[in-house]
């Protein structure tokens, strides 16, 4: 056991009292609410005839207590027009929330929004109120929210149950209305809303209802994933960890919502900040051997190679900014790559900034409809064939592609049978062999071609830089690994990489 008490300790005067009593008292300290005569849990605004006769739309929502401040506590402009509350984690009756509807909705020619949780009682009681209302000629329509990423329709009937979703949902209904759209208005884009939102519930203490222990326990070290509002048991019982982790875990949970509305395939937040970290260690490991590239450019050009990728690099960095405000769309591997071939175009200039702007922009095309390892191997081919095929090199000319060539091949290999990590070191390694294989290679494309071969007995700059930024993109990936193969993370997480 956790070492918790059974019973929790409140401040209340009676365990059945106590909704009735905290609605009292919330409409004692706003003079804005009212409590509607006969039905002291159905809270109203107060101006609620003037919200009327402007012809605005009114609100409705509701559920049962125990969530404060949901629901009631979300009455007022640019919000609900009225909240009506069952008993603890019980669905409000019928005649309330008819009640309400009477009280917004007659003589309201714009109409009356109702908003509630996907929960099957409330289903049935506000459904059953709808039918009459609509009966007695009130104009209404309805949203029901349900963002709980944590369950599926394929396997629960029910459909997915409403989480926090809802107060998002009823902040945006509540300021349309305010500024007098319509209903149809409203209703558009709460569909919009909801086909793009997701949440899952994260618990450390199980909740209780006054007068009963936990509804469900936890060691001390324990915290709960996937639970619903009135405390149904989760998807997993996880050990506490690092609140970074802990986001992990829950962006993990709601990746449902990287699939948006958009040709651009874009990531969740984790891989985002993986692709952030990738960029930025690639700008950074390449300024670091400015000095290494420069010299090993001096055998077949005019010794600046380090300082063009430097430049290059640079340019990347200011760009990108930081992760929480970041310059680049990290979230949008496809945008991403086409940003990256303008900035190295215009910033490292002459055949290296076009080869990059080349491959940049052709491997962008495999990313836009998916970022898994196989995904990222077609970018990489794409890059590569379009280096080829516009610089007119091949392997074995002592270019890039003695680094590229190999890599891909190693890479598409390793997919066959490795995890995508794994697959990728194999790919890295390949670059890097065959960078130092250069090494008095006789050169057949760029500066190179014109010196002799016994010259050129380090390897080519262009190939060992392919490496170096592949190596520090394999560096920010596996320092991440053991968070990316988490048993508690989807296959969609760790499919990016």
């Amino acid at each position: 056991m956790n070492g918790m008490s059974d019973m929790r300790k409140r401040l209340l005067n009676t365990v059945e009292s106590c909704v009735d009593d905290s609605l009292s008292g919330l409409v004692s300290v706003n003079p804005g609410l009212r409590l509607l005569r006969g039905h002291s849990r159905v809270i109203v605004r107060s101006d609620i005839l003037e919200v009327i006769r402007a012809g605005k739309v009114t609100i409705l929502t509701g559920g049962g207590s125990g969530h404060e401040p949901s629901r009631s506590g979300y009455v007022g402009p640019g919000m609900a027009s009225a909240a009506v509350s069952g008993a603890i984690f019980t669905s409000p009756p019928p005649g309330d929330i008819l009640a309400a509807l009477r009280a917004i909705g007659r003589g309201n020619k714009a109409g009356v929004l109702v908003t509630f949780n996907n929960y099957t009682g409330d289903r049935l009681t506000f459904g059953q109120a709808m039918e009459r209302a609509q009966k007695e000629g009130i104009k209404l329509d309805v949203y029901i929210n349900s963002d709980d990423c944590a369950v599926q329709t394929s396997d629960k009937t029910a459909g997915r149950r409403g989480l926090v979703g809802g107060i998002l949902a009823l902040k945006i209904a509540g300021a349309m209305a305010e500024e007098g759209k319509s209903l149809p208005e409203i209703k558009e884009v709460l569909n919009f809303v909801f086909k793009n939102m997701g949440t899952i519930g994260l618990c450390l203490i199980p909740g209780s209802v006054p007068g009963s222990g936990p509804m469900f326990q936890l060691e001390d070290d324990e915290m709960e994933l996937g639970l619903g509002l009135h405390g149904e048991s989760g998807v997993m019982t996880m050990k506490i960890m690092p609140a970074r982790e802990q986001r992990i875990h829950i962006y993990a949970g709601i990746s449902h919502i990287e699939k948006i509305q958009n040709s651009d395939h874009c990531v969740i937040f984790e891989v985002a900040h993986l692709i952030f970290e990738s960029v930025k260690a690639c700008c950074e490991t390449l300024i670091s051997v400015e000095d290494i590239l420069n010299q090993l450019d001096t055998e077949c050009g005019d010794g600046d190679c380090g300082h063009t990728f430097k430049v290059g690099a640079t340019a990347i960095l200011s760009e990108l900014n930081t992760e929480e405000i970041p310059g680049l769309p990290i979230d949008c591997p496809y945008r991403l790559a086409h940003n990256l071939a303008s900035l190295v175009e215009e910033s490292m200039g002459g055949s290296t900034g076009a080869l990059y702007g080349l491959f940049m922009t052709a491997a962008s095309g495999a990313l836009k409809t998916s970022v898994t390892p196989v995904a990222w191997c077609e970018a990489l081919r794409c890059g590569t064939d379009s280096v080829m095929r516009h610089g007119g090199a091949k392997p074995g000319y002592r270019t890039m592609l003695d680094a590229l060539c190999p890599a891909v091949e190693a890479f598409a290999l390793g997919l066959e049978t490795l995890p995508g990590i794994d697959a990728f070191e194999k790919a890295v390694l390949a670059a890097e062999n065959g960078a130092r294989c250069t090494a008095g290679m006789k050169a057949q494309a760029g500066r190179a071609s014109y010196v002799a071969a016994s010259s050129l007995e380090k390897p080519d700059p262009g190939a060992t830089a392919v490496g170096v930024w592949m190596r520090a993109i394999l560096q920010v990936l596996t320092a991440s690994q053991a968070l990316l193969t988490s048993p508690y993370l989807p296959e969609v997480v760790y499919g990016q990489f």
